[in-house]
């Protein structure tokens, strides 16, 4: 059920220990979704950490940068140096001619504008797992709804050759996600039946954890068994109207006209490396437990 300008969506009750009347068994809590300064993102990988850790009480994240994996492994070297909580899958979101992939547990970047199939094929190739993020939104580059319906029919041959996604992001709190959401979920629902995620797809470091999974275990390795083993569920809320204006121009100027000058650059090689520095001593990245169970949540089942 979805309700208010930030409404919320969730996507089950909590799991139980031992019999009827144990107390609930806390998930572990990821944010799959988000991006930095070094792509299209408005926040350092630093001030993304420094986040994470002082407001939220994520065990893992994962960053998605456009076609760039560098802050991702930037951000999994940083926080294991810091010794955080808070653990980081790399990853990156992938522009296929079909529409954007993301692809979490990779730490290389994949070209730009090949088929879907290819870049599904090569993810897993890879060792990484494929995601459909804001799927058949019409606001954003989506894969359709036909792709997916193709890919599902593939069935074992899919499966056999790479063409398949591991998950649906079914809940992506964005205009972008929200526009397509109630599709997207009834046709996983029916149809598709694939492990459900969430993610932020935050711009901007103050709207990480607006959407999240959770699975059981804590650490990024209990999310990738989580979603093997269909396990995973999607909760979070839609961005308000002011939440989305707060990051839309910059974050757009920046898509549009920054990435694309980066872009050349790193095939002339001449980009610079990412720019981010690591927080001063004297600052280290807090150890203590946020919470995010004020916020206001939608809860996507799929």
């Amino acid at each position: 059920m979805i309700s208010g300008g930030g409404g919320v969506v969730d996507a089950g009750q909590a799991e139980t220990a031992g019999n009827a009347g144990a107390s609930p068994v806390r998930r572990g809590r990821a944010d799959l979704h988000m991006h930095t300064a070094v792509g299209d993102g408005l926040s350092s990988v630093p001030e993304i950490l420094r986040y994470v850790v002082e407001e939220t009480d994520l065990d893992v994240i994962a960053i998605t940068d456009h076609d760039d994996v560098r802050a991702a492994l930037e951000a999994r070297d940083l926080a294991a140096r810091h010794g955080g909580r808070t653990e980081v899958i790399p990853g990156t979101e992938i522009t296929t001619r079909q529409g954007h992939v993301l692809a979490l547990f990779v730490e290389r970047d994949f070209p730009m504008m090949q088929s879907l199939d290819q870049t599904l094929a090569a993810i897993h190739e890879s060792g990484g797992i494929a995601v459909c993020p804001h799927p058949m939104s019409w606001l954003t580059t989506a894969i359709s709804e036909a792709h997916l319906r193709r890919l599902h029919a593939l069935g074992d041959d899919g499966r056999a050759s790479g063409t398949y996604f591991d998950a649906l992001e079914v809940l992506n709190p964005s205009i972008a996600g929200r526009v397509a959401y109630a599709r997207a979920k009834n046709l996983n629902r029916a149809e598709l039946h694939l492990p459900v995620i969430a993610g932020s797809d935050a711009h901007a470091a103050h709207l990480i954890g607006t959407a999240y999974t959770t699975f059981p275990g804590r650490t990024a390795a209990d999310v990738r068994a989580a979603v093997a083993a269909g396990t995973t569920r999607a909760h979070g809320r839609f961005w308000t109207l002011g939440e989305t204006w707060s990051i839309a121009g910059e974050s757009t100027y920046r898509a549009w006209f920054i990435l694309p000058v980066r872009r050349v650059q790193r095939v002339l090689g001449t980009a610079n490396p990412p720019v981010s520095q690591p927080p001063s001593p004297t600052a280290p990245l807090a150890q203590n437990e946020g919470d995010m169970g004020d916020r206001a949540e939608v809860a996507a089942d799929g």
